[in-house]
């Protein structure tokens, strides 16, 4: 029987291995030069397979079985004839070399019509950007190329911004693969790869809503080149050849069953490929759209400086990787399955020092700090969209993220005390959404959503020797602050989405979400006492009905957003003192522009806004938070009244001339807020929050110019505002003051790009701080920048970039900063191989100086930087 069965298995391997055949050979011009990217097929009656030629001009295609008499090997390059051949298939020969030739396909000079598309068109409700204007071939991925898209805005974290409406998804050739994680991809797709960047306005991820929604969203899509359409993928690797790296490499196909991205990453020279940014300790953006279901973070962590940019100061070791799969069910269905892994190693050395002056009080402290933090992100993801038919849509969406951070601080005070600090955060959250949507008519549907989320953050802090708040004889004396923080959201709703008119919409939502939130917190004083005015135990529950309205209505003149939530919200909070209260909380959002002459608008916005308490005030003793911060509240359950009114005109032409301006003021007043009393020595900082019997109010002005000029590509952009603000603190028992705060910022950025390939951009940023108290003397700060980017391109070959970048952190002190940067790269022509030479930091500058204007005292810091990094770049893509 063993014998059978060994022999049966070894004729189905032969047999396999009989049935392989292999087709190879080499691509070349009439010159016999190798041709690469070329592609080639072989085809026969019922089977068809290719591929595309290497850098050598080589291919090879094999069949697992073959039974076919023949085949035709087809190859194709853009700017060629084709050419074929075909080959007879002899029973037994298993390797079949074929050599194509392919010629320049020539036409009459009468038949050429070379055509060069403008550098935007307009298509409706979307702006299509051809991306062959902007490039200067210093772009290392989708993000450099849309920082140089007029229109859109890059922030820090990555997140976009169109026309100052947040983009919520970046799209591939029309798939979502990122949700609002996108910075995956516009951080690791290569930019070559890209044909055009559409803005879509008025964008819907739910096919039924379309155009049924009135809630106006954008997204970007990035079209692929044709000859990129199915399969890109690219490996680069930067290095000083010692101790800094940069290595990475991603894979994208795209066809009629899978639409895929995967990519990985590891560097230690400042970058970050990730969503999340580690240094700072910001979530991803999809995280920051789920905090309103997420515990809040009651000890801060540590984070970096990045003023002047995140790269200068990110001392890193991260490592990435990222999967992101869309894949076709059926005709109507599809799945997208998300993950990521983000490991993170930190180093942060800077200094803090902190000047108060409380009327004849000075007090002076300094803090010296060595860190490491060691991150550990997962998230996943997975999420199936149905569509039933054309009047049924089904989408479910599950995700899981996981965040671990430890960190340990050495610190050198000028107290005399030297203190080490280890802090952990632990961030466990979970999102399950269910939606049904049906199109009852053409004008009308509705939707059935429910939603179940959870979140648990457990943090610590230890902090030895034990702070002056409990002093100890004892040099092994410690402090452990431990916080337990759970967060549970169950919700059900139901929306009427309808149309009256193209431009006349009205959405009604009703439905009701339970939520749960639980504190606890301990101090733990050598291991044994714990003193009970640091001891916190909290639950807090509630029942929320509500009932919303969003009515939409645009004609020739006149545009109108409307917004009305209606909320019944019943409280129950468990602690010391059981509390039970219910508030009826509203939010009223009405927008208004009018049309007045030619493309000159006037607009008016108003909102009144009542929300419930922060959950993170709903502790009354005390919690350690850092070696000199010890905070505490005294609540209420008392709804929070914002109001907020602008008045503004604008000027948009952004199809023709385009030319935007917009000019606007406003106030804003709110009531019920919570304000703070400090108690400052030179050791610990005490922070009572307790609700102000007084509004703090504020009142800004805003303008804002740009101007795009496409025969020379160049945009110019002016963004000025001014905004005063007063509220109220009460500092070492001198009762409550007034405390009153002026910032005027005034930022220019100009970029052109002149008929010969040179490139200058130009960012300039002045900022300005004035804060006066009734207790201290005025403070004010005077904050400047230049940054000069200068590119050439030689035939899109040679490409040199060199930026300065000028700062004046505090106009009172003689210290300023100059970085210098340059880079060099080198594109073969026909090569799917590019070259590169940066110098980072060329003046080695060891520290930025930054000052902060606070309430009552004036904050500088000094962080060390990355020093001079030598790079050398080598990427390869096909």
């Amino acid at each position: 029987m063993k014998f059978k069965i060994t022999f049966f298995l070894l004729f189905i391997i032969f047999a396999q291995c009989y049935g392989q055949i292999y087709f190879s050979g080499v691509v070349s011009d009439e010159k016999s030069n190798p041709i690469a990217r070329a592609r080639v097929f072989v085809k026969t009656a019922n089977l068809s397979k290719y591929t595309f030629t290497d850098a050598k001009g080589n291919f090879k295609i094999n069949f697992d079985s073959f039974n076919e008499d023949s085949a035709n090997i087809i190859a194709s390059f853009m700017g060629y004839k084709n050419d074929s051949i075909w080959v007879k298939v002899s029973k037994g020969k298993r390797n079949y070399e074929t050599n194509l030739k392919l010629v320049k396909h020539i036409r009459s000079i009468e038949e050429v019509v070379l055509i060069k598309r403008k550098p935007i068109e307009i298509k409706k409700d979307t702006i299509a950007y051809n991306v062959e204007n902007f490039l200067n071939g210093t772009e290392k991925n989708v993000e450099d190329l849309l920082k140089k898209l007029p229109g859109i805005t890059v922030k820090e974290n990555g997140s976009l911004e169109y026309k100052g409406k947040a983009v919520f998804a970046v799209m591939l050739d029309g798939a979502d693969l990122f949700n609002s994680n996108y910075m995956i991809g516009t951080r690791g797709i290569n930019p070559k790869i890209i044909d055009q960047v559409e803005a879509i306005e008025n964008w819907s991820e739910n096919p039924i809503l379309k155009n049924l929604d009135a809630e106006t969203k954008v997204a970007l899509n990035l079209k692929l080149k044709k000859d990129k359409s199915s399969f890109s993928s690219g490996i680069h690797l930067e290095t000083n050849l010692q101790n800094r790296h940069n290595v990475g490499g991603n894979i994208l196909m795209v066809n009629n069953l899978i639409k895929t991205f995967q990519t990985v990453n590891y560097n230690n020279v400042g970058e970050n490929k990730s969503p999340i940014s580690t240094n700072q300790n910001s979530l991803s953006f999809e995280d920051f759209q789920n905090m309103s279901y997420q515990a809040p973070f009651i000890i801060n962590t540590n984070t970096i400086d990045t003023q002047f940019g995140e790269d200068k100061s990110n001392r890193n070791q991260q490592k990435f990787g990222s999967s992101n799969s869309i894949i076709k069910l059926s005709d109507k269905a599809n799945v997208k399955i998300i993950g990521s892994v983000v490991k993170d190693k930190i180093h942060i050395n800077n200094t803090s020092e902190n000047y108060y002056n409380l009327n004849n009080e000075s007090i002076f402290t300094k803090d010296e700090n060595q860190i490491l933090k060691n991150i550990n992100y997962y998230t996943t993801g997975l999420e199936l969209n149905w569509y039933k038919s054309k009047k049924e849509y089904f989408k479910y969406v599950g995700s899981l993220s996981s965040m671990n951070e430890d960190s340990e601080n050495k610190i050198i005070s000028n107290s005399n005390n030297n203190y080490l600090t280890k802090r952990n955060t632990k961030n466990l959250f979970s999102k399950n959404v269910v939606e049904y949507t049906y199109r009852v008519t053409s004008k009308k549907a509705l939707q059935l959503r429910a939603l179940y989320t959870y979140n648990d953050k457990p943090q610590n802090l230890w902090i030895s020797p034990s702070l002056p708040i409990y002093p100890s004889t004892d040099s092994l004396s410690q402090n452990l602050q431990n916080i337990s923080l759970s967060k549970e959201h169950l919700g059900l709703e139901v929306k009427l989405f309808n149309v009256f008119s193209k431009d006349n919409k009205l959405t009604v939502t009703t439905g009701f979400a339970n939520e749960k939130f639980s504190l606890n917190s301990n101090l733990k004083v050598n291991n044994s006492y714990f003193p009970e005015d640091f001891y916190n135990t909290s639950h807090y529950k509630t029942g929320n009905f509500y009932l919303d309205f969003d009515y939409f209505f645009k004609n020739k003149l006149w545009n109108v957003t409307l917004k009305q939530k209606n909320q019944f919200l019943h409280q129950n909070l468990q602690d010391n003192s059981p509390i039970k209260k219910n508030n009826f909380l509203n939010e009223s959002s009405l927008m208004v522009m009018r049309l007045l002459f030619n493309k000159t608008s006037g607009f008016v916005n108003a909102q009144i806004i009542s929300s419930p308490i922060d959950e993170r005030y709903l502790f009354r003793n005390k919690i350690l938070v850092s070696n000199r911060g010890v905070i505490s509240n005294e609540y209420t359950l008392e709804a929070k009244t914002y109001q907020n009114y602008q008045l503004g005109f604008t000027y948009n032409d952004s199809f023709f001339s385009q030319f935007k301006a917009l000019i606007s003021g406003g106030y804003s007043k709110t009531d019920n807020n919570f304000t703070s009393e400090y108690l400052v020595d030179s050791n610990v900082n005490f922070t009572h929050n307790y609700r102000s019997k007084k509004p703090s109010e504020s009142y800004n002005l805003t303008l804002n110019v740009e101007k795009f000029f496409s025969f020379i590509s160049s945009r110019f952009n002016l963004k000025t505002s001014y905004v005063s603000s007063d509220y109220y603190n009460d500092i070492n028992n001198n009762g409550t003051t007034k405390i009153n705060l002026k910032t005027f910022n005034i930022e220019v950025i100009h970029q052109i790009a002149f008929n010969f390939p040179l490139k200058i951009k130009n960012t300039f940023k002045y900022l300005l701080n004035m804060n006066h108290s009734e207790i201290s003397n005025q403070n004010i700060n005077r904050f400047f920048s230049l940054k000069n980017d200068i590119a050439y391109s030689f035939n899109n070959i040679y490409v040199l970039n060199f930026s300065s970048e000028f700062y004046k952190p505090d106009f009172k002190q003689t210290s300023d900063l100059l970085f210098l940067n340059f880079n060099f790269n080198y594109s073969p022509k026909e090569s799917s191989f590019k070259y590169s030479f940066s110098v980072k930091n060329i003046l080695n500058q060891k520290y930025i100086y930054t000052k902060y204007i606070q309430d009552y005292y004036v904050e500088t810091n000094k962080v060390e930087l990355l020093p001079r990094i030598f790079l050398l770049g080598c990427s390869f893509n096909f």
